[in-house]
């Protein structure tokens, strides 16, 4: 942090010294190593406001403010702020793993799991695999699949065993599952990480639960409801009503321009790849069996003349 603070005592208009310097303030609030939360997200936020100010396309610092954002317990603004990072770099992982993180927070379930799996994809050897496995593991608890759980959870204890939420979790999972005494031993080590778990009371009292405050699992909670699916693997009408929607739902441009730029994205893979011979052929592919419509000359000339296909990947399909 001393690094940073120096580069902006030197260039106070480095963009690079004042996305590092916000990220680096956010992480000491996730850590709870910061005594004065309020002032360094507020700080934080300052920062980005100015680096967003000169360079509104910057990926790293849409990531920055939605991290802001995910400290201030603002989900739903903090995953569009991922989701644009992601659209201005495909292969920011982290962006990725915290926009699950916010999906799962505000109820979107389903869209936890293959978000926050393109992430490790990205990042094999992240230093945030733990919390990323971890992830992916209360999915599978919360929708009832303790043995998947534990899987997922056992992996982000290997990955770093000094997280307690995960000890705790797979405490829980050991538990469900009937094996008390594994789940007495992840208890005991939950407790040497954090005096937390040492009673309800504590836990209740303990400093970073705030996620849980997020309205729509309190209601899940509230309602008794302890599974997403049931036995036919169809929502539970209750939770399906619980997580219904939002108050800032996308517009139907917005829909179009995603799934257009998801095309992009994935017609410029096959051709890297070398799956097909020429973007032709994809054309094709997709007016004869997707229903392309014929008039507007095939996908690929499309998309470059919307300028979809040069904004997500850099570069035009046909140059």
């Amino acid at each position: 942090m001393s690094l940073f603070k120096r580069a902006l005592a030197l260039d106070p208009r480095s963009i690079e010294a004042q996305i590092g310097l916000a990220l680096m303030l956010v992480s000491r609030v996730f850590d709870f190593w910061s005594d004065a939360p309020d002032v360094d997200l507020q700080h934080a936020d300052q920062l980005i406001a100015r680096a967003l100010a000169v360079s509104p396309n910057s990926a790293w610092a849409h990531y920055a403010k939605g991290q802001v954002l995910r400290a201030q317990l603002q989900y739903e603004d903090a995953a569009i702020e991922y989701e644009t990072a992601i659209t201005l770099d495909r292969n920011l992982a982290n962006a990725y793993a915290w926009l699950g993180r916010c999906k799962l927070l505000i109820g979107l379930v389903d869209e936890v799991i293959p978000t926050t799996e393109y992430a490790i994809r990205l990042s094999p050897r992240d230093r945030n695999l733990a919390p990323w496995y971890g992830q992916i593991g209360a999915v599978h608890l919360l929708k009832g699949r303790t043995d998947e759980a534990v899987r997922w959870l056992e992996k982000a204890r290997s990955a770093y065993a000094g997280v307690h939420h995960i000890q705790a979790s797979l405490a829980a999972g050991y538990a469900l599952n009937g094996e008390m005494e594994r789940a007495s031993v992840a208890l005991g080590e939950a407790r040497r990480l954090s005096d937390r778990y040492s009673s309800i009371a504590r836990l209740k009292a303990a400093p970073g639960r705030l996620w849980l405050e997020a309205p729509k699992l309190r209601a899940l909670v509230a309602a008794g409801q302890t599974a997403v699916y049931g036995p036919d693997f169809s929502v539970v009408p209750a939770v399906a009503a619980i997580l219904a929607g939002g108050d800032r739902p996308s517009t139907p441009e917005q829909v179009r321009e995603r799934a257009l730029e998801a095309l992009a994205e994935e017609i410029r893979l096959i051709l890297d790849e070398g799956v097909v011979a020429a973007a032709e052929d994809i054309d094709l592919c997709l007016i004869l069996g997707a229903g392309w419509p014929f008039h507007l000359g095939g996908i690929t000339p499309y998309l470059d003349r919307s300028g979809i296909a040069e904004k997500v990947t850099g570069t035009r399909i046909h140059l």
